[in-house]
């Protein structure tokens, strides 16, 4: 911006003042456009990432609970002679699934939520 500045005043000596008696500042389009509520927006995103934090931990929470209950059948098919990775399999197989549903889910929902 300082070349930009400089041949402007060679070009334009008569209708533009001095060299330091003004001078060019560049703002990027987002600043401009948040300025006078980017605190707020900025408490946001930190009430939206607890929230965000605190579903997690409530889905993990209902996993572990899940594989509590599920104790006995992993014993018997243990005592039946399962291997490890027979029995880590499905609750493998159950984390991804509901890991996939729910990243579909959210891509679903933020691509309608843009349209709108």
């Amino acid at each position: 911006m300082g070349r930009f500045a400089g041949q402007v005043q060679s070009e334009l000596p008569d209708s533009v003042p001095p060299p330091g008696a003004w001078t060019l500042r560049l703002r990027t389009l987002d600043d401009m456009g948040t300025r006078g509520i980017r605190p707020a927006l900025l408490v946001l995103l930190g009430a939206v990432a607890i929230v965000l934090c605190i579903a997690c931990g409530n889905v993990a929470n209902l996993m572990l609970a899940r594989g509590a209950a599920r104790s006995k059948e992993v014993a018997i098919r243990a005592a039946l002679g399962a291997d490890r990775w027979a029995l880590a399999r499905p609750l493998l197989v159950e984390s991804v699934l509901l890991a996939v549903a729910g990243g579909a889910l959210g891509l679903a929902l933020a691509s309608g939520w843009g349209r709108s």
